[in-house]
Order: structure tokens, then C-alpha cells, then sequence
């Protein structure tokens, strides 16, 4: 029986916390009745609950007492994930600027109250200093730092003091009776101090109902992991999406973790090589946690668009079986096989061939092509080239390549961040009645980017995405009425 808490017992347990977190750290927990279950297909094809409830703690520290340089751009950082996770439909707490006491009691607080319901899924999102210590034996031990442990190399005795060892999250995690916990330290310690197995992307399938405890961290041993966090920003393209390599419409946490690995790595030109995997458990190891996709640019289902591709098929004049193959898979909504076909172009010739053959193709060719090359379904990343097709689509009144323009330009994807274009390309789509862009242009209105800000006009966008069944939008107006 799944047991869900209620606000009485919430209330109880907050002024717990609260106890706890006097002095210099604070606690910040808003409540969102938003909450919702994650469903998924089941063997058989029909949706089956995976979660009931979703939480997530957020611990920042940025503002350091003891040697160590302070970080200014953590509170940011956890601003914005926190969104994305209440986006995603998980109640968030948010640390700042913990103690060592303070520290430990949160993660056996968050772990007692919520880590002992089977139905449960835990997020725990730590953003500070680590360090990795070398021990008496020739073994390394990372650790936490709080904001009152003093640098080691001024007070190593006072650090060990003060600091949480990693150890003791191996501890939580198995003290955690929920089915799926997720660890992401954005912090600089060897993530290879864990003792991990290296987990492989799978098909959303039986094995997610597994119990599962994994971990993704920032960089590798001896690595510096700068205040402006690369890590941040692909943490919430992976979970809106980017991370979804099977086009499946979830990410799990080997797919983030694999995501993260191969997007942090190449923006920061190999100064930081995320480490990911799950905790070395045969009883521990076998599920996988899984985010659902909200975004519906990632999902083509809408009636206009069928139609739209019914209509293409019948206008393509391929100039050889390759390409006709190529739209077939384009149009059938199979990307990675188109993909494949894609990657034989290589030389200049054939490339050239390639584009004068596309530019001259219908919108939801050219848009399904700026989906493969985005998410390097079956050839390499080239978001120049996304972003050309997406924009033929655009300019020809393809309302998803409208909005997925817009949020290349809101998000610095491929392009400059350019928050004046994304609102105009945003609106387009948003006349033709696409919901995403509906949401996103409220969005736009109520945070005052690219436009004055305007809650009534944000009201009313999410109002009218709502309409149209956008999920987020939905759980914005709910979270905009509590």
C-alpha cells in the first residue's frame, strides 16, 4: 500500500528542521501540492505507476568562514535547479550554507522522513567545495566542506573534524528504503573515490522497478570545478530532455550520467570529465531512476503535424533510394536509422548534395532533421546544422521548429543566448496554437526575459497551453493558485 504523508505530518517535520537549522545555515522548503506520480509503459504496453511521491534536497554552499574561496555562483545554481526539478514534479528543500553539524542532520532528516516510503524517489543535489584527502595507507577519502570547516592545508586536523567524508553517503544511501535515489555532487573530488559500476543506457523496461542507488559527479580526481557550473547548466538540459539518447520520452540516470560525461567534457575542452554509475550493490544496482520528459517539442503528436507529414510524403522527389530511405525514417519518427544513413555523408561533394536536397524538402523533414543532428541520433552532434534546419522549417510556419528555435536562442544552444529572438520565435509559434511555446512564452512574461515582465500575460499563456494539455503549464497554474 503506498502511504502518502500528510500536511499535518509535513508541518511536524519542518519545525523538526527548522530546530536543527538554527545559526548560520537556513532552510528554505517550499510545498508544492504539484507532486505527481511518474508513470511509465509496462511489459504489456500500458502505463504502469513507477513513483507516487518525488523529493529532492538541495544543498548549496557558496559563502565559506575558513580559508576556502567562497562561491557566489552557487545560490544561483540552485535557484535554477530547483525549478527544473519542480518542473519535473518533485517537492524541493533547499539548503544554504549548511555547518558541519547542520550538514549531517540533513541528510539523516531528509532520509528518515521521506527516504522510507518504497514508492518514493530521492534526489540529493550537493554544490560546493569537495576535496579528496590522502589517507595513513595509501588509500583517498573525498569529502563534503561545510561552510565552517577550515582549509586542510591550513588546519587538517580541524578540516577531518568538520568535513563530511564519503563514506557516510554511501551509509544514507543504504539506509534509504525508496526504490530510486539519485546523488549528483557538483564539487571538486574524485568521483572515482566511489565504488561504482559503470552503468549502460537501457530501454525504458521492467528492470527501472529495480531498487537503485546512483551516483553523478562533476569531474574526476584532482579536478577544479569552477563557480560558474557547467555541470548546472547540462544538468537541466539532460533532465528537460537532451539526455533522452532513445527519444523514449524518459531520461534515466544512466542516461543522464552518460549525458553529462560527454557534454561537460567537451564544453569545458576536457577540464572536467563527470564520473557516473551506480553503488557496487548486487541488491542496490539493478534499477535505473528515471526523470518523464515534460517538454513537448520532444514528442510529435499533434494532429496539424500528422497531417503536415502525410502531406510530405506525398511532395518527396528523393534524387536516389539512400535519400527516399532517409525521409521514410524521417517521417516514420525513426531519427536514429535516419541518422545512420546521415553519417555515409562525409565528403564535401556529398555533403553538398546532402543540403541541396533537404533545403529543398517539406517543413517536417527539415524539423525531424534539426531533432537528429541536436541529439546526435546516429551521427555526430552538429548544432550549426540543427539550427540551419530547424530555421527552414521555422521561416516556412512549422510551429515546433518555431519553438525549438526559441528555446535554442533562450538557453544558448548552438547560438548565442538571445532572449529578445526567443520570445519572437516563441510568439509565432504560440498564434498557431503550439502549447510548449505557450508555456514558454509565459514563462518568458512572468521571469521578464526578453520582454517587461507581466504576470497577467504569463496567466494567460499557461493558461492557454494548459488548455491545449500542456503538463507543465498545468502544474504552474496549480503551484501559481496554492
Amino acid at each position: 500500500m503506498i502511504r502518502s504523508i500528510t500536511k499535518g505530518e509535513l508541518l511536524k517535520y519542518l519545525t523538526i528542521l527548522l530546530v536543527f537549522f538554527t545559526g548560520s545555515g537556513s532552510l528554505k522548503a517550499e510545498l508544492y501540492r504539484a507532486i505527481r506520480p511518474v508513470v511509465l509503459p509496462n511489459e504489456t504496453g500500458q502505463q504502469a505507476q513507477l513513483y507516487q511521491n518525488s523529493h529532492a534536497l538541495l544543498i548549496g554552499v557558496s559563502d565559506y568562514q575558513n580559508g576556502w574561496p567562497d562561491l557566489p555562483g552557487v545560490r544561483k545554481d540552485m535557484a535554477l535547479v530547483q525549478e527544473a526539478l519542480e518542473e519535473n514534479g518533485f517537492e524541493v528543500m533547499t539548503i544554504d550554507d549548511p555547518n558541519s553539524e547542520q550538514l549531517d542532520k540533513i541528510f539523516d532528516q531528509f532520509i528518515s522522513i521521506y527516504g522510507r516510503d518504497p514508492e518514493n524517489r530521492l534526489l540529493i543535489y550537493f554544490a560546493g567545495h569537495g576535496h579528496s584527502q590522502l589517507q595513513t595507507y595509501g588509500t583517498t577519502m573525498g569529502y563534503l566542506v561545510p561552510t565552517d570547516a577550515p582549509n586542510p592545508q591550513q588546519d587538517l586536523h580541524g578540516f577531518l573534524d568538520k568535513a563530511l567524508d564519503l563514506q557516510m553517503i554511501d551509509v544514507y544511501s543504504r539506509r534509504i528504503q525508496s526504490k530510486h535515489a539519485l546523488f549528483l555532487f557538483d564539487s571538486c573530488f574524485s568521483g572515482e573515490l566511489f565504488a561504482l559500476t559503470r552503468a549502460v543506457p537501457e530501454e525504458i523496461a521492467s528492470n527501472t522497478t529495480n531498487p537503485v542507488r546512483q551516483y553523478i559527479t562533476s569531474g574526476s580526481a584532482n579536478e577544479t570545478v569552477p563557480d560558474q557550473s557547467v555541470f548546472r547548466e547540462q544538468f537541466i538540459n539532460g533532465i528537460g530532455g537532451d539526455a533522452d539518447t532513445n527519444s523514449d520520452g524518459y531520461v534515466t540516470g544512466s542516461e543522464l550520467g552518460q549525458f553529462l560525461f560527454s557534454s561537460v567534457t567537451k564544453d569545458t575542452k576536457n577540464f572536467q570529465t563527470p564520473q557516473y554509475g551506480k553503488i557496487r550493490d548486487r541488491n542496490l544496482d539493478q534499477g535505473d531512476f528515471v526523470f518523464a520528459v515534460q517538454s513537448d517539442f520532444m514528442r510529435q503528436t499533434e494532429l496539424q503535424l500528422e497531417e503536415q507529414v502525410k502531406e510530405a510524403k506525398k511532395k518527396i522527389k528523393p534524387v536516389n533510394n539512400e535519400l527516399r530511405e532517409i525521409v521514410g525514417f524521417l517521417l516514420d519518427g525513426q531519427r536514429t536509422r535516419a541518422g545512420t544513413l546521415l553519417s555515409k555523408y562525409k565528403d564535401k561533394l556529398k555533403v553538398k548534395e546532402l543540403m541541396n536536397f533537404f533545403i529543398k524538402q517539406p517543413p517536417p523533414v527539415q524539423y525531424e532533421l534539426g531533432q537528429v543532428y541536436r541529439k546526435a541520433l546516429g551521427v555526430n552532434e552538429n548544432l550549426a546544422l540543427a539550427k540551419i534546419f530547424y530555421k527552414q522549417a521555422a521561416e516556412r510556419n512549422h510551429p515546433k521548429a518555431q519553438t525549438m528555435l526559441g528555446y535554442m536562442h533562450r538557453n544558448g544552444i548552438g547560438t548565442e543566448v538571445d532572449l529578445e529572438k526567443a520570445v519572437s520565435w516563441y510568439q509565432w509559434a504560440a498564434e498557431q496554437g503550439e502549447a510548449t511555446a505557450l508555456f514558454n512564452l509565459g514563462g518568458m512574461f512572468r521571469k521578464g526575459y526578453g520582454v517587461p515582465q507581466n504576470d497577467r500575460k504569463a496567466l494567460e499563456h499557461y493558461r492557454q497551453a494548459a488548455a491545449k494539455g500542456n503538463a507543465q503549464a498545468k502544474q504552474m497554474l496549480q503551484r501559481l493558485s496554492d
